[in-house]
């Protein structure tokens, strides 16, 4: 069954552009692109909220975006 995943990633540098591909995933809204260009651009912190169509037991690579110093901080499903 696919779900839509909602989760939020927190970090301090320059947002892992990468990730949304490699996650498969998207801004939530058009307020979190913002937010993700306002951080590639000013170099600023603060919390994204992405989703993902994803099959309901997939989960975001948390070990990845730490690696790049981002921390998945929730994560939730709804149908």
């Amino acid at each position: 069954m696919i779900v839509l995943h909602r989760f939020k990633v927190q970090g301090e540098f320059s947002f892992p552009i990468d990730m949304l591909r490699y996650d498969c995933c998207f801004p939530y809204s058009e307020g979190d692109s913002i937010k993700i260009e306002r951080i590639l651009r000013d170099r600023t912190a603060g919390p994204v909220e992405l989703g993902a169509y994803q099959e309901k037991r997939w989960i975001p690579t948390a070990g990845r975006w730490e690696s790049f110093l981002w921390k998945v901080t929730e994560h939730s499903t709804s149908r």
